[in-house]
């Protein structure tokens, strides 16, 4: 691990879940240590590859702990998906979405037309004439056969495909459920394409946008997360500095067993320790 000085970082960059809180429930070390770091002058951003939640009700929930924060500094894989994709192709653009609230709200903000907005699942499969730009994936609780149809009906007559992460699983109460990577894997066993690209972690493109909105240097940035195959791997793919901390999925027995390449800058027991 390299020398670590707080000092010289400018910019904190936080995973949420495992991190700022458990499910519902805020870590309350997370909660003190959040706190000095507004009062010692460095800017907060946090980072999460949960595609289902807007911005705004990301940020109603980390202020419901007692924590300060503006919804610009919220960054989802929706997000991060929306604002490259914009990027990408033309105004007014139309997109298939497999996903929720955060990727369609997210997608709109950008000028993409959602094309499940036009036709139903249905008529998508059955018109041949029905295309569009590209197809995103992301996380879809209310997810049905007949829409993946759609979806590899369209890559299938030439819709490029992206995907807003490609976490196989989430944990919840009752154990690990699948994730956007296992309906991201459903598309791509059936029509045999991969995505183009994945916004989320570990892709270092959320932050990149980041360290670009924030107007901060990558040797003055910091991520800390709780799984190094994702948020670490994340900041060493961006050339920041990273912080592995031990209130989420990574435990210390897990320590040994790091691979180099994702090793953190440092591991700490809670925030509050950093």
């Amino acid at each position: 691990m390299k020398k670590f000085n707080l000092s010289d970082i400018a910019l904190i960059i936080f995973d949420l879940d495992g991190v700022i809180y458990r499910g519902n429930e805020p870590i309350c070390s997370a909660v003190e240590s959040i706190k000095r770091y507004y009062n010692l002058n460095k800017k907060i951003a946090f980072f999460t590859n949960n595609s289902t939640l807007t911005r705004d009700s990301f940020c109603d929930k980390i202020r419901a702990m007692n924590i300060s924060c503006s919804p610009e500094q919220v960054y989802t894989s929706s997000v991060i998906a929306a604002d490259s994709l914009m990027k990408l192709y033309k105004e007014s653009s139309t997109a298939f979405v497999i996903g929720e609230t955060g990727l369609i709200t997210s997608l709109c903000n950008n000028n993409i037309k959602v094309l499940n907005d036009l036709y139903t699942n249905e008529e998508i499969i059955s018109n041949g004439s029905i295309e569009c730009e590209f197809v995103i994936v992301g996380l879809d609780t209310t997810l049905t056969y007949h829409k993946l149809a759609a979806a590899t009906q369209l890559i299938s007559r030439g819709a490029d495909f992206y995907a807003t992460n490609d976490d196989a699983s989430l944990p919840s109460n009752f154990g690990l459920l699948p994730g956007a990577g296992a309906i991201v894997k459903f598309i791509e066993v059936t029509t045999g394409i991969q995505p183009m690209s994945v916004f989320g972690k570990p892709s270092p493109e959320g932050i990149y946008q980041i360290l670009n909105n924030f107007k901060i240097s990558p040797e003055n940035a910091l991520m800390i997360g709780d799984r190094p195959e994702t948020d670490i791997l994340c900041g060493k793919k961006a050339n920041i500095q990273t912080a592995l901390v031990l209130t989420g999925v990574t435990t210390k027995s897990d320590i040994m067993a790091i691979p180099e390449y994702i090793q953190p800058d440092i591991i700490i027991e809670d925030l509050i320790k950093l």
